[in-house]
């Protein structure tokens, strides 16, 4: 089977990244379900999924950074967010685990971590 090229799955990751984030703002908790890994969906159905809440987003989102793994089945990104907690205003920044499957990128809700802990990873430009 023939690899993508790596400007085809960044382009790909990009357009899933905006597609999943705009779910996020619209709280369109059907196609974040869809979006997210099949492990995770081994763990919740999707009518329990659909309680759930999803961030707070109060405006809008920007993709910070992309680091596709070199072998190019999974992929880390950056994406800074505007949210309302208590009536403050912030701009979180939340690192992303995604993962190639089926041929298309899945957002990992397997290794999410919590956006409003100070255990995020690093920035993935930070290469040390």
């Amino acid at each position: 089977m023939k690899k993508p090229d790596d400007s085809a799955l960044k382009t790909a990751l990009e357009l899933q990244v905006n597609k999943l984030w705009q779910a996020r703002i619209n709280h369109d908790m059907k196609t974040i379900y869809m979006m997210v890994d099949e492990e995770y969906k081994k763990t919740i159905t999707e009518q329990m999924f659909l309680r759930k809440k999803e961030y707070q987003i109060s405006g809008g989102f920007k993709v910070t950074s992309i680091d596709i793994a070199p072998d190019s089945k999974s992929a880390k990104v950056l994406v800074k967010y505007d949210a309302m907690q208590m009536g403050y205003k912030f701009e979180p920044e939340i690192l992303e685990h995604w993962l190639f499957e089926s041929g298309e990128w899945h957002v990992s809700f397997t290794k999410r971590k919590n956006p409003f802990t100070m255990t995020q990873e690093p920035d993935v430009n930070n290469k040390k």
